[in-house]
């Protein structure tokens, strides 16, 4: 993940690559509020991460991250 390896404006363009092939990749999204939260964007993370949560609202991670997002 190149997020975490400290490459996030590739990683970003990689996601945002992703999405545009197909729009229901919710990983790409929960990874793009993740990299926004990083940056302080609130909003944008909670957007991405809120809609990777209603694509997949049992996936663990994206519940915690949206969790992370309400406790700043």
């Amino acid at each position: 993940m190149l997020d975490i390896a400290g490459q996030r404006e590739k990683a970003d363009g990689l996601y945002r690559q992703a999405l545009a092939i197909s729009p229901a990749m919710s990983y790409s999204n929960n990874r793009l509020g993740v990299t926004a939260f990083m940056k302080k964007d609130l909003a944008e993370a909670e957007q991405r991460i809120d809609t990777a949560y209603r694509q997949q609202p049992q996936h663990f991670e994206f519940m915690y991250n949206r969790g992370c997002i309400f406790r700043q």
